[in-house]
């Protein structure tokens, strides 16, 4: 309860804390005590590193779609990587950015395929991770006014957004 990130976040960090690295270490809670694997913070890390592989791939697909061209695809793909943005944030600072920015692209990606129940589903994941995916509703406004988009697929990613939430409830 006294945690700044999401709880979709925190589902992460709790699947990756129960994995069997590091020593076990017993700990009490409010009712009795229980056991957990004291993992190190590059275990927790990896998890953002995860996010940055499968950002890459999407950015690797956007831009090929985009340009036509697999070589600048694979350069999209090996300069995310290698940011020192991305490395800093993520490997230094285990930061969650990645993680919603994920998911942003990869709504923006489904909405580029005409996949607009895909496309909502990641965004509604994106917005369980950080508000500020609202910073893409731009995009759909544009999408909405070119027909190819209907205003009442934001109900999906609604519905997701309060779905993630169900296990903390």
């Amino acid at each position: 309860p006294n945690c700044d990130y999401p709880p979709l976040y925190m589902y992460f960090l709790s699947i990756f804390s129960i994995l069997p690295f590091g020593r076990v270490v017993e700990a009490s809670g409010s009712w009795n005590a229980y056991y957990y694997y004291e993992n190190l913070m590059y275990y927790v890390k990896t998890l953002t590193f995860i996010f940055e592989i499968i950002f890459a791939i999407f950015a690797y697909k956007i831009v090929k779609k985009v340009s036509g061209s697999k070589i600048a695809g694979c350069t999209a793909y090996s300069l995310f990587l290698f940011l020192p943005t991305v490395i800093i944030n993520g490997a230094v600072w285990g930061q969650c950015d990645i993680c919603y920015s994920t998911m942003l692209l990869i709504s923006t990606y489904y909405l580029m395929e005409k996949k607009q129940i895909r496309s909502m589903v990641f965004f509604g994941l994106g917005l369980a991770f950080k508000l500020q995916v609202v910073f893409l509703l731009p995009l759909f406004g544009f999408a909405w006014f070119r027909k190819s988009f209907k205003l009442r697929y934001f109900l999906i990613a609604l519905g997701v957004t309060i779905l993630t939430f169900v296990p903390l409830w």
